[in-house]
């Protein structure tokens, strides 16, 4: 089947058809979003295996399901989270969903409205952010870096963050290090990132990390907390009240090799088009 994998790059290829295990489901992906995990991968911050099935985050409807799953799950629409705690990362720790169909475990798959839109595939990084915004309340905070999870809570958070960007090279050094927060925000792949984290937490603070995989990030400064993305009952209603707003965040495109790395913190690519079907 046709599959967009990494491999010296990443390329188009023909893979083997996966089995649908016993705790898996198998799905037809319709749309795909491309974030910093994809960019990461294609600039060399995050090493995968060669011919891995890239794609974390989906949208796609149900084929077929393993034993244990429930059957009328069948037919159904169904997001795919870019993080399984059964078998962790999807598209960097076992096979995504760019392919022509995808075999993905169930724990990370969420049953969609009928009326779902393509926007519902921000619902992970809404839900982090959200996350996000509830530990830092009452406290002085600092984003490192941008991203996808770094412009959502920018622009979500009631309260002042201060922030700096993924170029290292534009930062105020001593302006930054003259001051400490309680809680440092990461949304950057980039190792400097956590390395001067370590140095700009207060001693009782926190340094917050979205966990998007079991292996990654292989260094974690002291006070350290992963967050892995779920979907909040409320992150669907903050989906809707930003649907003008997200036009600004995210791109779409027919072509996902074309679209890595991503012009915006986010891409919604059309799987079928990208594959040539």
């Amino acid at each position: 089947m046709k599959s967009i994998v990494f491999n010296q790059g990443i390329i188009i290829a023909d893979v083997p058809e996966i089995p649908v295990g016993r705790d898996m489901v198998e799905i037809t992906p319709e749309k795909v979003l491309l974030d910093g995990i994809e960019n990461g991968i294609y600039l060399g911050l995050l090493w995968v295996k060669p011919n891995l099935i890239l794609g974390g985050v989906g949208i796609g409807k149900v084929r077929d399901v393993g034993v244990e799953v429930d059957q009328s799950l069948i037919g159904k629409r169904v997001l795919v989270m870019p993080y399984s705690r059964s078998r962790g990362g999807i598209g960097t720790e076992i096979d995504g969903v760019l392919a022509e169909t995808s075999v993905i475990p169930q724990d990370c798959t969420i049953p969609l409205p009928e009326d779902d839109k393509e926007t519902s595939l921000l619902l992970p990084y809404i839900s982090l952010t959200l996350d996000i915004m509830d530990m830092i309340k009452g406290g002085e905070s600092l984003l490192i870096g941008q991203g996808l999870i770094g412009n959502l809570l920018m622009k979500l958070a009631d309260t002042n963050i201060d922030s700096i960007p993924d170029d290292m090279l534009t930062v105020n050094r001593k302006e930054i290090q003259s001051k400490k927060w309680d809680y440092i925000i990461i949304s950057s792949m980039r190792g400097w990132a956590r390395h001067v984290a370590g140095k700009l937490v207060k001693g009782d603070g926190k340094i917050i990390i979205p966990k998007f995989l079991n292996s990654w990030p292989p260094y974690l400064p002291h006070n350290s907390i992963l967050i892995p993305p779920r979907v909040r009952s409320d992150s669907f209603d903050v989906v809707k009240r930003l649907d003008g707003t997200l036009k600004n965040l995210i791109g779409k495109s027919d072509n996902a090799i074309a679209s890595v790395p991503t012009v915006k913190p986010g891409i919604i690519v059309d799987v079928r088009k990208s594959l040539g079907l």
